[in-house]
């Protein structure tokens, strides 16, 4: 992810078509709580404390007892957004991150007793020249009065950039709140996919520029756990079991929220394709793409330098899909409806090597991080971005039948119905399209970056450009070769022209 916002296509469209958000969103940001810490009430003002009420309006959908709202929240849960005390206010840095600070987060949430305090703490900043993905701090806590044996001692602190552009503070927002409410708003069991236990969510949601906090369990440093596995985009993973990991994860995360109906709590933060902005956001489809292919050969034509040296290239293994935009220009109406034909479900959307952990401590033996993407869309968007991305060719070559085969028997095992293993194929191949528009709604402003020799395009690249520049020269090797195998342009021929046969009859809304 090279940006937090224009990966995700749902998310560059509503960046797109909005020119401001409402600060004050009851649509969006009115979810149901449960009573804060009695431990932190016991010490506080009554003023300072925020008693929301728990409602059970969680929908019935599929088959089987749905679980109540309760079920699936956190112990001592506020709502994103909602009143805290004034002492453990959001910090716009990490500065702010003080021992004082913790210990009045933890009693607020529980986690320590109104008498325990944090007395020494370390912290490093980590992933410097990568703000693009927040501010990201490590932290230990390695002296505590008062705490039960299982206190968190090893913390990853995240805190939200700062925009520069209106579209940046736009896509920052709806990035950090989309996060903030999957972790915020769910237990890891309620929420069905195995991640890392979150201590805090902190959100200012006041004003364009929002401020959000996260403290994360980090089981790299604890000293009783070895460190979980982590494989980078660059190398791959060929490791057997630990790719059915992933598709057993994916499908029971899948299946739990298979049918959901989007827009109604607790899913009302969640963009999705068929209601967001009443569905106009199917419009990305032909505006990505056309604007993605545009601009596509000026990454791989011949630059250079001032100094007469080349410019780096990049992209060059999508020039065969060039070709293919006089036959999609007629099929767009049906290529959006296909990529996201109900029943929809709550979707990673970024279900890269890097954002998954591997350790026997996790249920199910993975866990993903980076929910700033998550809403709703097509089970199979997340298994061909895994697929056709992140493992190598020859791999995939290998594997890729029988993970789609096991994925879709944890499907049906989890629950799913009326879905057969044929439509699950037919999915997975369309989906690869999915994954290629996450490729074009970038594109334009790698080209600009290109033009202006900056980034990776850089004479003199930094660090994170060498390291954007190799991972994306494997990343664009694998997903045009997974298009290509799967001859997806024939699939595509195969479908009669549509009533949507220009740009303009596109940006309706598709009946």
């Amino acid at each position: 992810m090279t940006s937090p916002f224009t990966s995700s296509p749902l998310v560059a469209a509503v960046v797109l078509a909005s020119s401001k958000t409402s600060d004050n969103d009851e649509e969006l940001y009115d979810v149901v709580a449960r009573p804060i810490s009695s431990n932190y009430q016991a010490g506080m003002s009554r003023e300072l404390v925020e008693k929301q009420q728990v409602s059970d309006s969680w929908i019935a959908f599929n088959s089987g007892a749905p679980p109540t709202t309760a079920a699936v929240r956190p112990p001592n849960y506020v709502r994103v957004g909602g009143k805290m005390p004034k002492n453990i206010a959001t910090p716009p840095t990490g500065d702010q991150i003080t021992k004082e600070w913790l210990t009045e987060v933890f009693r607020f949430r529980g986690t320590l007793p109104y008498n325990g305090r944090v007395v020494e703490m370390v912290k490093k900043r980590i992933g410097e020249g990568q703000g693009e993905f927040g501010d990201l701090y490590a932290i230990e806590i390695t002296q505590v009065e008062n705490a039960h044996s299982h206190f968190p001692r090893y913390l990853i602190a995240k805190i939200c950039p700062v925009g520069k552009t209106t579209a940046e503070k736009i896509g920052l927002k709806i990035i950090y709140q989309n996060e903030a409410h999957f972790y915020n708003d769910f237990t890891v069991e309620g929420g069905g996919l195995p991640r890392p236990e979150c201590y805090h969510v902190g959100a200012d949601l006041k004003g364009l520029q929002p401020k959000f906090i996260f403290l994360i369990g980090n089981g790299f440093l604890d000293p009783k756990n070895s460190p979980a596995k982590l494989y980078s985009r660059v190398s791959g993973c060929d490791n057997e079991e630990h790719l059915f990991r992933v598709m057993k994860a994916l499908a029971l995360f899948h299946a739990k929220w298979w049918g959901h109906p989007g827009g109604k709590k607790p899913f009302k933060w969640a963009l999705h394709p068929l209601l967001t902005m009443k569905g106009l956001l199917l419009n990305a489809v032909p505006i990505l793409t056309k604007g993605g292919l545009k601009a596509l050969p000026k990454l791989f034509n011949d630059q250079k330098h001032p100094d007469g040296s080349p410019v780096a290239k990049w992209g060059a293994d999508y020039e065969p899909i060039l070709s293919w935009l006089p036959i999609l220009k007629r099929r767009f109406r049906y290529l959006a409806k296909e990529l996201y034909r109900p029943p929809l479900t709550l979707c990673h959307q970024d279900t890269h090597l890097e954002n998954i952990f591997f350790h026997e401590r996790y249920p199910g033996g993975c866990a993903f991080i980076d929910f700033g993407n998550i809403g709703f869309g097509h089970a199979l968007s997340d298994i061909t971005f895994f697929l056709a991305t992140s493992i190598d060719v020859e791999v995939r070559r290998a594997y890729e039948q029988r993970l789609v085969k096991y994925y879709h028997e944890h499907l049906v095992a989890g629950g799913v119905t009326d879905y057969p293993y044929t439509l699950c194929q037919h999915d997975y191949k369309i989906q690869l399209w999915r994954s290629f528009i996450q490729v074009l709604t970038i594109i334009p402003d790698f080209a600009k970056a290109r033009k202006n020799r900056t980034g990776m395009f850089a004479l003199n690249r930094d660090e994170a450009g060498e390291k954007l520049l190799q991972m994306y020269a494997g990343f664009n090797k694998r997903l045009a070769t997974a298009l290509l195998d799967h001859e997806w342009i024939k699939m595509l021929e195969e479908v009669a022209y549509t009533s949507c046969c220009s740009m303009l009859c596109c940006v309706c809304k598709p009946s």
